[in-house]
């Protein structure tokens, strides 16, 4: 539940990574979006929050009426380019709302663009079962 995990953390907060912008502006900064902490290596799981474009993961789109502090136009979750980084000192820039980070965060299991190992990654870290080594078992 990403309002468990919001209370107890960083998961829903806005960063700021510099060094991320697009080509031929690689020193812009993009804001992105923890969306689970790895205690363990005290690291962030995070995803970037893009500029929409025609090729855009249509997964989990953010205009500004979801959220006008985040963004300022139509814009996309680029699960492709979701990553782990350190726990530092990060500009932070608020946090999203519980059903915003919700629609971030079921985009990790539903895009085809996130990397194998990072859908992993999060799973094991806030699916208790996953992350006690068991898998849970649902009758049909």
């Amino acid at each position: 539940d990403p309002r468990a995990l919001m209370a107890s953390s960083a998961v829903g907060a806005v960063i700021t990574v510099s060094g991320t912008g697009a080509k031929g502006n690689q020193s812009a900064s993009h804001k992105f979006v923890v969306v689970a902490e790895d205690t363990a290596n005290k690291d962030w799981l995070i995803v970037p929050i893009c500029t929409h474009h025609s090729a855009a993961d249509e997964t989990c789109i953010i205009t500004p009426s979801d959220d006008a502090t985040l963004v300022r136009h139509r814009s996309y979750v680029g699960y492709y380019q979701a990553t782990i980084i350190p726990k530092r000192s990060h500009p932070v820039g608020g946090s999203v709302s519980a059903s915003l980070l919700a629609g971030i965060c079921s985009g990790i299991n539903a895009s085809e663009e996130v990397e194998p190992w990072f859908r992993d990654k999060y799973n094991r870290l806030t699916n208790p079962a996953k992350r006690a080594g068991r898998v849970l078992r649902t009758e049909e």
